[in-house]
């Protein structure tokens, strides 16, 4: 979960990632307007992240109602990109939970089929304090229900924590759910999706999250658990370090590598990273495509397919499958 875009608007003209490669491995990299029935959009997708509680509380799809179906029709309405074929090639979503003043939202937006959940605290509400005893006894409550299919998003934030006191508040809850988890008897151990976020200071003095977050793991003998590491945003050498000590990791990623910004940089992680260990996510109503004006939704998560393809150089059809297949596996869907 990333900062909110309050953008009523939305422009039907989104991105789509062209790749020039030379002999080497320099990557080339523009961007061009999708076709409306380019090839990715005919192929099944399932968005391994997003936040449906978000989608019905901002209202900013300039819908009045307040059922998922009232919005997806929305932005079928507002998103010309989101054509026919692509709008029935949604085969599940996994809406996170991460905020306790909306896990009451749970039992109706997963009565659509479609939709499973997972259940947990952000980092940005555990600045202060460890969970209380009443959360803990819900977030169990949930876990046990038929479409929980994980635990989080949770994890270590310190682009919103600025102080120590507040970063050790958000370590010590890390340490707290991770025990619950491990503790907690669900059957078939539910993967925990974690969200690990850097500060934005270019500091050379400034903590790595993910160096952290991984002796936490280890700590707490979560080494071997199954972890869908959420929005990536980490190094290279973060990324190499996470795959030589995780034993069952997927890493997640967002419409962000599409950002002219970072996409040489994504896509050089991509290519380390073995494809049975991807997985897409949207991340919506948060970080949307580039080109695209207000909230993000699910349907765009092909982009991010179609960026995966392109790096690891292999045919649409047989990326689309595989990250399905690596999402159903990750959830057991």
């Amino acid at each position: 979960m990333s900062e909110p875009d309050h953008t009523s608007s939305m422009e039907t003209m989104q991105a789509v990632l062209v790749v020039d490669t030379d002999q080497e491995s320099n990557r080339n990299v523009h961007f061009m307007a999708p076709d409306k029935e380019s090839q990715e959009s005919h192929l099944p997708v399932i968005d391994s992240h997003c936040h449906w509680d978000r989608m019905l509380q901002w209202k900013v799809f300039g819908c009045l109602g307040s059922s998922v179906q009232d919005v997806e029709a929305a932005i079928f309405a507002q998103d010309s990109t989101v054509t026919p074929k692509l709008q029935t090639n949604m085969l599940a979503m996994i809406s996170v939970f991460c905020d306790p003043e909306s896990w009451h939202q749970v039992g109706t937006i997963t009565e659509d089929e479609r939709i499973f959940f997972t259940i947990g605290i952000h980092p940005q509400h555990l600045a202060k304090s460890i969970p209380t005893e009443g959360q803990e006894s819900e977030m169990r409550s949930k876990l046990r229900m038929n479409k929980c299919v994980g635990f989080g998003e949770i994890g270590l934030d310190f682009h919103h924590a600025k102080t120590q006191l507040e970063r050790q508040s958000q370590i010590d809850a890390l340490r707290h759910l991770l025990r619950m988890y491990k503790g907690t008897s669900t059957g078939d151990q539910k993967p925990l999706v974690l969200h690990m976020r850097n500060s934005d200071s270019t500091c050379m003095s400034q903590p790595n999250v993910y160096q952290i977050g991984l002796e936490i793991l280890r700590e707490e003998e979560c080494l071997d658990e199954k972890v869908h590491l959420h929005c990536f945003s980490g190094s290279s050498s973060d990324a190499a370090v996470w795959l030589k000590n995780m034993r069952n990791l997927y890493f997640g990623f967002t419409a962000k590598v599409l950002h002219k910004a970072t996409v040489d940089e994504m896509a050089l992680i991509v290519k380390l990273i073995p494809v049975n260990q991807l997985v897409a996510e949207s991340d919506a109503p948060y970080l949307k495509p580039p080109n695209m004006r207000g909230p993000n939704h699910p349907w765009n998560v092909h982009q991010v397919v179609s960026f995966f393809a392109e790096v690891k150089q292999c045919r649409m059809e047989e990326m689309f499958q595989k990250v399905v297949t690596n999402t159903k596996v990750l959830y057991g869907l």
